[in-house]
């Protein structure tokens, strides 16, 4: 499963291939209201997998920071999609919290 931290004008296709997407959040994001925001993000990543899905970052900073803060906090690394933008498809590449 491919969580996209927001759904935005971007064309997310190309990250198909690392399964089916959930949009995390669409268009403008209570960036301000973060307990609102984080609790929108405890559920919805409540049944994510280490080993099998991955985040796709997009959207404003504080959200990528929260939700990549939240799962380590539940597990030893993250898997996130990144757009290479030379080869135009997503890399993945993993966060281990043992390096922070």
């Amino acid at each position: 499963m491919i969580y996209v931290l927001n759904k935005g004008y971007h064309n997310y296709s190309e990250a198909d291939k690392f399964g089916s997407s959930i949009y995390v959040t669409e268009g403008p994001v209570p960036v301000f209201k973060q307990d609102k925001l984080v609790h929108m993000l405890k559920e919805t990543f409540e049944p994510f997998n280490q080993t099998d899905d991955y985040v796709l970052l997009s959207g404003p900073v504080l959200l990528s920071v929260l939700s990549i803060a939240m799962l380590l906090k539940r597990f030893e690394f993250v898997n996130i999609l990144l757009f290479d933008a030379k080869r135009q498809s997503y890399v993945v590449r993993q966060i281990k919290s043992e390096n922070l």
